[in-house]
């Protein structure tokens, strides 16, 4: 099975979010770069990037950072699907962008680091770290007894809708799912549910599937 990175299979499950998106696909001009290109090529894509990254879009400009696509996708077509933006007004806008942070800068590096040592290395006949991966569960724990709390007051970590703050969850916790790290997860009554639900979302299946996800279709395109 080929194993996508965790900000290509967040763009790729927004591209799978939109109800129409099997029978009238989006604008044809928004593709993932190629980076399986001759070195050339890909030589002046990096030159674009100024941090010298391939999580890319080419649309009518180039786009780098997946959450910086994934926003763009979502407030571009928001007529189409799942309103992931919550932007009814300031303060929800200011809670969907704090908890954007939060994921960012508390949840996707012990997330991250966890997922390298579990499910990458060993793809790459690596030894996985176990001191890394006891040190970087205690601050996931940290981070998932917030979540716990957070989750008594509303369905989902923003508010009571499906919004980006989830969808930029799901890479890592999906890899993490078939790790030991799983636990974590479960032994927390509404981050377990959230994980559920999340997880269970029809998007999120199409783009964990080789065929139907919306970035390998594009890619063999």
């Amino acid at each position: 099975m080929a194993i996508l990175s965790q900000p290509t299979q967040g763009v790729s499950s927004l591209f799978s979010m939109r109800k129409d998106s099997l029978t009238n696909p989006l604008p044809s001009n928004c593709k993932p770069v190629n980076t399986k290109v001759n070195i050339s090529s890909l030589s002046t894509h990096l030159v674009k990037s100024p941090f010298l990254k391939i999580e890319m879009l080419s649309c009518p400009f180039f786009l780098l950072e997946s959450r910086a696509i994934t926003q763009y996708i979502a407030y571009v077509h928001s007529p189409r699907g799942t309103q992931l933006l919550n932007l009814q007004s300031h303060e929800t806008m200011a809670i969907l962008t704090m908890c954007m942070e939060i994921e960012a800068h508390q949840f996707d590096p012990p997330a991250s680091k966890l997922t390298w040592e579990q499910v990458i290395k060993p793809l790459y006949g690596l030894e996985t770290d176990h001191t890394v991966v006891k040190e970087n569960e205690a601050n996931l724990e940290k981070v998932l007894n917030v979540y716990e709390k957070r989750l008594q007051e509303s369905r989902f970590l923003a508010c009571n809708s499906f919004t980006l703050v989830d969808l930029h969850h799901l890479p890592n916790i999906q890899y993490l799912l078939g790790t030991p790290t799983k636990r974590l997860f479960e032994n927390r009554p509404k981050v377990h549910k959230w994980v559920d639900e999340i997880t269970s979302r029809e998007a999120w299946k199409m783009a964990c599937d080789q065929e139907k996800s919306w970035f390998n279709k594009q890619r063999r395109n």
